[in-house]
């Protein structure tokens, strides 16, 4: 079997084939992918004999992250992370829309593998929308908070 390597970035069409040869020798009967602005389905088409083969379909791509509003800046996930809104269950959230913060205000908090990071503001300006759920996965690069920041 070939050595597996894990990169990190857009999926190639080269890594969708890769998944799709793995998935034809799975016993599975669908696979869902979905990283950053691709979602992939690989499926056995049980209605579709005749194929004989696994159906690749890419469901959708983005190669840019999501707009922001114009005069919004946003925080964004600097990794693959879940996203949450306080320091711990039970604790008031770091910030609510409508609260004013400035460049060093601590807004939120990701996880990954169980090692927390607190995020801060990096602006100043008036929180205009929390994007994110508490414990809700966010990719690499989404918007997790917007801010409308404060005239120079």
């Amino acid at each position: 079997m070939p050595k597996q390597v894990l990169r990190v970035g857009w999926p190639t069409l080269d890594d969708i084939q890769n998944l799709a040869e793995l998935f034809e020798r799975s016993n599975w009967t669908q696979m869902r992918f979905k990283m950053g602005g691709v979602d992939v389905l690989l499926t056995n088409d049980s209605d579709r004999p005749s194929l004989g083969h696994s159906v690749v379909r890419v469901l959708s791509t983005t190669d840019t992250p999501a707009q922001i509003p114009a005069g919004l800046s946003a925080i964004r996930a600097p990794n693959v992370a879940t996203f949450y809104g306080s320091s711990a269950v039970g604790a008031a959230s770091y910030v609510v829309e409508g609260d004013e913060v400035d460049v060093n205000t601590e807004v939120c908090r990701i996880e990954v593998l169980g090692t927390s990071t607190v995020l801060r503001a990096g602006v100043k300006g008036v929180v205009r929308e929390i994007c994110m759920a508490d414990g809700e996965l966010a990719e690499f690069n989404v918007p997790l908070i917007l801010v409308e920041p404060a005239a120079a």
